[in-house]
């Protein structure tokens, strides 16, 4: 798997860009379907590991903030587009979040 590779040139976080996963372009529901179960495997595939998950995604993901947390990702990061005070309280878990929290 790409995460072991990674992991064993030294690296301690995988970054996953998932720029399509973004719900400006899918659906919460294909969102499900086409990206959680794949993201939560690398994650999984990380931590086992012992190393971090960063997730990029581009657009709005304001509605499905708490979906990509619930992959296992330790770093969320997302765009501008994203309302971040909406998106802080559906974060259950200490994640690292990066994204720009102002709307241009």
């Amino acid at each position: 798997m790409f995460v072991d590779l990674l992991l064993d040139t030294g690296a301690y976080v995988v970054t996953v860009g998932e720029s399509l996963a973004s719900g400006s372009f899918i659906s919460p529901e294909m969102f499900e379907c086409y990206v959680f179960p794949y993201q939560r495997e690398i994650a999984e595939a990380a931590h086992k590991r012992c190393g971090l998950l960063s997730t990029h995604i581009c657009g709005n993901i304001t509605n499905m903030m708490s979906r990509v947390a619930d992959t296992g990702a330790d770093i969320i990061e997302f765009d501008a587009r994203t309302d971040f005070d909406a998106s802080w309280p559906s974060n259950p878990r200490e994640h690292l979040l990066i994204g720009q929290c102002g709307h241009a």
